[in-house]
């Protein structure tokens, strides 16, 4: 077999999914789950289709064939919602993910019966984070691990754990209401009795800007129309962004769907905290919310605006897990210390590498 083909065939990953059929016709997979899982949480299928990172029309595709085949609604709709028409689930929509998720349940026998395909020793799911870059190479080159990172966002980590997938999840969305991080989401995704939360180490959260401007606060990105650069869907940093706005409407006693109006670009979204420099420096945009690591790479402004934690959660099954005990291991370790040295806006504090939730 030639060199190219061998590339290729090292590049392939298995994938095994639960799907689930009525009359020999496929009503439901992982991907469908997930998606009607974001609907309820989100209100909308425009929102749900952004989260995962797929078509609104290919969203719009799943659904439908879905309740052709069952004969039954699996969402109640309304036209004209924020995001482009609100929607939730209906019951039978409730009990379809109910099922799912018993049946999911019951096969854990798959994973092992296939536990000879070669996979990766560790798959991290979540928020991107260029430190857990860091960390992945660290742990490939001094302890001969294979890492595979996936930057879905910090609900898509946690969405991945739910069905079943992924190691660990990176998380950091705020609470507003607890000004927690992370924990009260776990009851959003069916994970209060299934995983641990293991505290990470904090990252600065910064407005950043062209270095010409002068911005002293996010409020000024609403009033002085200047231009930004938005965070995706399913996001920590997107939560937060939302966070400001809700601050900013009430500061000028108006409405959060007035404030996003007013935000030129809110509507535009980049996926990682580099993509929002890049936009900044290139020019197509003037502001946005980033790590104070990135934008000081990237030479822009900043004003501080919140220290944020970056926490890892850990299904309970995988925390035996070699490659996941010697991850948690470099958490607790002087190691990490040394790792972020030379890295602005990161810091870790004597939570750093305990757990600070585990299931009752």
């Amino acid at each position: 077999m030639s060199t190219s083909n061998n590339n290729l065939l090292r590049r392939l990953r298995p994938r095994v999914d639960l799907v689930l059929e009525l009359d020999n016709g496929e009503v439901l997979d992982s991907r469908v789950l997930v998606l009607l899982h974001l609907v309820e949480e989100c209100g909308s299928i425009l929102a749900a289709s952004k989260a995962i990172g797929i078509p609104y029309s290919s969203a719009w595709e799943l659904i439908s064939r879905a309740e052709n085949i069952l004969g039954v609604k699996l969402l109640e709709r309304k036209r004209g919602g924020v995001r482009g028409g609100g929607a939730r689930l209906t019951e039978e929509g409730r009990a379809l993910l109910r099922l799912y998720r018993k049946y999911l349940e019951g096969i854990k026998w798959i994973q092992e019966s296939t536990s000879y395909i070669v996979v990766p020793d560790l798959h991290i799911v979540g928020s991107h984070d260029p430190l857990l870059s860091v960390i992945a190479r660290y742990l490939e080159s001094k302890r001969g691990l294979s890492v595979e990172i996936s930057w879905v966002g910090s609900a898509g980590g946690l969405s991945l754990l739910m069905i079943g997938e992924g190691d660990v999840a990176t998380s950091h969305l705020y609470d507003p209401q607890t000004r927690m991080y992370n924990i009260t989401y776990l009851r959003n995704y069916w994970l209060e009795d299934r995983v641990v939360v293991i505290r990470g180490y904090q990252r600065e959260l910064v407005l950043g800007f062209r270095p010409e401007l002068d911005i002293r606060c996010f409020l000024d990105v609403v009033i002085q129309g200047y231009r930004f650069v938005n965070r995706n869907l399913g996001s920590g940093t997107r939560m937060y962004i939302e966070y400001l706005i809700e601050q900013c409407a009430k500061e000028l006693g108006t409405s959060v769907r007035e404030v996003r109006r007013r935000i030129i670009g809110y509507g535009r979204e980049v996926k990682t905290h580099e993509e929002v420099a890049r936009a900044i420096v290139s020019g197509e945009a003037d502001v946005g919310v980033l790590l104070r690591y990135v934008a000081e790479r990237y030479g822009l402004k900043y004003i501080h605006l919140t220290w944020e934690w970056y926490d890892f959660v850990v299904p309970v099954q995988k925390l035996r897990k070699k490659s996941v005990e010697q991850l948690i291991e470099l958490l607790e370790s002087s190691e990490l210390e040394r790792l972020i040295k030379g890295y602005s806006g990161y810091r870790i504090t004597e939570e750093t590498g305990n757990v600070v939730y585990r299931p009752r």
